[in-house]
């Protein structure tokens, strides 16, 4: 795979904006189009309306794992120790153990999805570091990384080719693939 026609996009967007659920639908695009989709996606788990919790998922083969919890919700047991602690959220050490090694399989592959790198891994160092490589090594198609918009300016310094995508600005998921030969 020739890394200098690789694409990366740096998808970013406020809380709640729908960034995983734009990354799933993308994947899905792709898989109905032949391409080797890779990666990891953050779902939320929802106690009603509110986000109690993230999960981990390995895009090829869907498995998922429990990521973190949301701090304070009482007597609720945590089903890890120890946690890493970040803001108002407890990761499970374990389980970024887990999606680093998916990140970093990986490549090669068509469409890379790594959701999300935030404080924990820009900040801190701790995370899903193995995302960090795999990126810049460029042996994908097309990749896009979910990055907050405090961190973009971080993301992009580092990865100078990557495009910002605001979603908000996004109306479909297949306007990214448009142009793009089929793998």
């Amino acid at each position: 795979m020739d890394n200098r026609s690789s694409l990366l996009y740096i998808l970013t967007g406020g809380s709640g904006t729908g960034k995983t659920r734009f990354c799933r639908t993308l994947a899905e695009s792709a898989r109905a189009l032949g391409w080797d989709v890779a990666g990891v996606i953050s779902p939320p788990l929802m106690d009603g309306a509110r986000k109690t919790g993230i999960l981990a998922e390995d895009i090829r083969a869907g498995e998922q794992q429990l990521l973190g919890r949301q701090k304070g919700l009482g007597t609720v047991p945590l089903p890890f120790r120890p946690a890493i602690s970040i803001g108002q959220w407890l990761f499970d050490p374990r389980t970024l153990d887990w999606a680093n090694q998916v990140v970093a399989a990986a490549p090669p592959c068509d469409l890379l999805i790594v959701d999300e790198l935030g404080p924990l891994e820009f900040r801190h160092g701790e995370g899903l570091m193995a995302a960090f490589d795999v990126i810049s090594q460029r042996q994908y198609r097309l990749a896009v990384v979910v990055i907050r918009p405090e961190l973009v300016a971080a993301a992009h310094s580092r990865w100078r080719w990557g495009q910002v995508l605001s979603i908000e600005n996004t109306a479909a998921t297949g306007d990214i693939l448009t142009g793009i030969p089929f793998p």
